[in-house]
């Protein structure tokens, strides 16, 4: 019978002839019975030109290339040249390697499953393959810049043409030859083709069955589409800002309008994914799959930058790398159109107050003004300190923005426990931090499942992670669940110490540093795409990076911040016997002004901190109770445990 093809009936680009060749080739192939063939299917922002399923041997994905090679528009290595007369990098085998970790990352829910039983041997699950359609498999290997490998597949049309005669083993597609028995024994390799295929093909059928969230009226108000508008809307913790922009984008799709949602942390994408499917229910859900882009902001310039073959200035640790990123893509597109693709009828910002004014002027190029541009923020919640002048909120920083008229505001919590919320007003006041946000309950009572505590610790007797790994295993004894945990630290350090521990005791444990000890950014990355909602496994991340998430448990291990060594160096340096004094009064009469403002500037970073670590909290009617612990680490603070206790 040969395999089942899913056409794209919204296909984006123009049918090419090696595109035509190559399915025409192997829709007649009876050997490739129990493969199933997707046409341009879209993978939140790519666009591949075929994808391969088969729950047996795997998944494989094609890009088709038309290129003469032998024409003087194309040169070693990747070069393309453009129609404005400039080289440009459009080197097929980035672009597919691309394709193939942005499957793996965010469409698949199954990868984390197969990286926790095969490590590395996990990457081969997918196989990329490049279909040069007009060239020999030696000139495009010499065009790629012989970078083939082990990694992608190169193949030309006599492979084609081979696989059509039915000789697999000579078409060059190792997936259509080989069983991968090992992980089809463990269910892994079964499981990943079934989970995207339900993203490829998706129905009702496949919905997991979740009702949506019912939206309280004072949410409801800011889920009604204002089209060409740009909006504004600020809300404390716990209001429901995350719920409105799904409901958003569910409703919006509905209506067949594009929409791009965009945050700032990388561990989001999978949560606000799943959260804009529940609030979607029954419908159209191919939809979801072919008008919904997800990404962090800086993956969706590196898309960007990618898609047109823009070299992106080197990532360094300057706080404004970004702002470079952004000029050298404007000096590209201003000369050209921009694909459909990129264009966008809705764009939707969650954790706004990590964005810098700057982004959000990037950002409309891409608005169509067809529905809408949203905002949705709390100021309370700037760690990263963008909003040192409130631009989001002050009238002249934002005229030419497009927003107009003050934002709105939700002040009522609906996922905080109340006496978490007593606990913040409380520490509120012992920090100065009385100008914050009042977040409000909407009861008067408090509640009576949620238990607080703070433990004072020396990290002189033992291990960091001994303290942790004993109030873990408290809290598993009293009936809470492993994957409704979540340990919080404000060091890396200690972060990686925990995670070791608890691996070594046989925790499956989610994450987001780098276990090598080098802090490098790419090994953070590549574990902050794990971190994933509902994959039953413990979670020991960055109280930065687990901003807009929750939990009905948090263990907070509070030790000094990462980033406040030079606070720490600028006390001590001219004070070098000053300790952490118990408060503020009781400082030294010989302190200078520059150490009570170094002094004043570590409180004000472990309030925020203490903020954020108490805000993640959630309580629901189905739970015997929630629960927040602080490991105290920073003697300064040991006097906070009569404000808990």
């Amino acid at each position: 019978m040969g395999p089942k093809i899913i056409r794209n009936s919204k296909v984006y680009d123009h049918i090419q002839e090696g595109e035509r060749f190559f399915l025409e080739q192997i829709e007649k192939v009876e050997a490739l019975e129990g493969w199933t063939v997707y046409e341009q299917p879209h993978l939140n922002g790519d666009r591949p030109d075929f994808v391969l399923c088969h729950p047996e041997k795997g998944v494989v994905i094609v890009e088709v290339k038309d290129w003469s090679l032998d024409s003087t528009n194309y040169r070693p290595i990747g070069k393309v040249l453009g129609a404005d007369g400039q080289w440009i990098d459009k080197n097929p085998i980035n672009q597919i390697k691309r394709y193939k970790d942005n499957l793996l990352q965010f469409i698949s829910r199954k990868y984390v499953a197969a990286v926790e039983q095969f490590n590395k041997t996990a990457y081969a699950i997918v196989e990329p393959v490049i279909y040069f359609h007009n060239a020999l498999v030696r000139d495009a290997r010499d065009f790629c810049g012989n970078q083939e490998g082990k990694v992608v597949k190169i193949i030309d049309r006599s492979h084609v043409e081979a696989i059509g005669m039915n000789r697999l083993d000579e078409g060059g597609i190792r997936s259509l030859t080989i069983k991968k028995s090992l992980m089809v024994k463990n269910d892994v390799l079964p499981a990943f083709v079934q989970d995207l295929q339900m993203w490829l093909n998706p129905s009702d059928y496949h919905i997991e069955r979740q009702e949506p969230i019912k939206l309280f009226p004072d949410q409801e108000r800011y889920v009604k589409v204002q089209p060409g508008s740009y909006r504004r809307l600020k809300g404390v913790a716990g209001s429901g800002k995350s719920l409105i922009l799904a409901t958003k984008a569910a409703r919006m799709l509905k209506q067949s309008y594009r929409v791009l949602i965009l945050t700032y942390n990388i561990t989001l994408r999978h949560y606000l994914r799943d959260l804009v499917s529940q609030q979607f229910g029954v419908g159209d859900r191919t939809l979801i799959r072919d008008e919904l882009v997800i990404s962090h902001f800086h993956h969706f310039l590196k898309q960007l930058a990618n898609n047109y073959g823009i070299e992106l200035p080197y990532e360094d640790d300057d706080d404004d790398f970004e702002l470079r990123w952004i000029e050298v893509i404007n000096e590209r597109i201003s000369k050209i159109e921009i694909d459909h693709n990129w264009m966008f009828d809705a764009i939707l910002i969650d954790e706004g107050q990590d964005f810098k004014k700057q982004w959000v002027q990037f950002l409309k190029t891409f608005f169509t003004g067809k529905a809408e541009f949203f905002i949705f923020y709390d100021i309370d919640q700037d760690l990263y300190g963008r909003q040192k002048d409130v631009w989001i909120e002050e009238s002249k920083e934002i005229k030419g923005l497009g927003f107009r008229g003050r934002p709105g505001h939700l002040n009522i919590t609906r996922r905080l426990p109340g006496s978490i919320v007593q606990l913040i007003s409380l520490l509120r006041e012992y920090f100065g931090e009385q100008r914050k946000q009042e977040i409000l309950i909407p009861y008067a009572q408090l509640d009576f499942f949620t238990k607080a505590s703070w433990k004072n610790v020396s990290e002189l007797q033992e291990k960091k992670s001994k303290f942790v790994y004993d109030e873990l295993q408290s809290l598993l004894q009293q009936g809470a669940k492993i994957d409704d945990i979540a340990i919080l630290t404000t060091h890396e350090e200690t972060g990686v110490e925990i995670v070791k521990e608890l691996g070594s005791k046989g925790f499956s444990v989610s994450h987001v540093y780098d276990l090598s000890g080098t802090k490098n950014i790419d090994n953070r990355r590549r574990e902050k795409w794990k971190f994933q909602p509902g994959d039953a496994r413990l979670k020991v991340c960055t109280v930065h990076s687990f901003k807009g998430w929750e939990a009905s448990h948090v263990i907070f291990v509070l030790d000094r911040p990462k980033k406040s060594k030079e606070i720490v160096d600028s006390m001590s340096s001219s004070a070098p016997s000053l300790c952490f004094q118990n408060n503020q009064q009781s400082l030294d009469v010989n302190v200078g002004k520059d150490e009570k403002e170094g002094e004043n500037r570590f409180d004000a970073k472990i309030g925020e901190l203490l903020f954020i670590a108490l805000s993640r909290v959630r309580y629901h009617e189905k739970m015997n109770f929630c629960s927040f612990t602080c490991l105290n680490f920073i003697p300064k603070y040991n006097e906070l445990q009569k404000i808990f206790n």
